[in-house]
């Protein structure tokens, strides 16, 4: 009888390992996604920015 309930310890142990890894990994996930949005915005707006002054004729 001891015998299964090591094993479902080992499990719920391996669980929450697993679990803290995901957790981990989606973290870093978030935060390269957030990186890419910040320097797409930067792009977006220099853009914008030359395209604004190329229609004032401001470049050729």
């Amino acid at each position: 009888m001891p015998v299964p309930l090591i094993l479902w310890g080992g499990v719920a142990l391996g669980g929450l390992y697993l679990a803290e890894r995901a957790l981990d990994e989606a973290g870093d996930a978030a935060q390269a996604s957030a990186e890419v949005l910040k320097w797409a915005a930067i792009a977006g707006g220099v853009y914008v920015s030359y395209q604004a002054l190329k229609s004032a004729g401001a470049l050729k």
